[in-house]
């Protein structure tokens, strides 16, 4: 039987969601922490950050996509 996958949020407040939530506050961080097949939640917010996918995993944005912004570095920014 195959694990069941986990949501991870990605939040720069992180202070909005329940106990037991697993939030971290980069998108990296949340590539890093997860496991294939795992679903992030992006939430809105400015992610200063290169973000480079390494695993086959499900990213959603939560809100207005003009609320998300990922700003890599060298590059300019890109909404989701």
């Amino acid at each position: 039987m195959a694990a069941k996958s986990q949501i991870i949020i990605v939040d720069t407040s992180g202070d909005r969601f329940p106990p037991g939530s697993i939030v971290v506050h980069s998108i990296m961080a949340a590539i890093h922490y997860a496991a294939e097949g795992d679903v992030i939640h992006l939430f809105p917010g400015i992610y200063r950050e290169n973000v480079t996918l390494t695993k086959s995993l499900t990213i959603i944005g939560k809100g207005d996509r003009s609320e998300i912004m990922i700003e890599g570095f060298g590059t300019s920014a890109a909404a989701c």
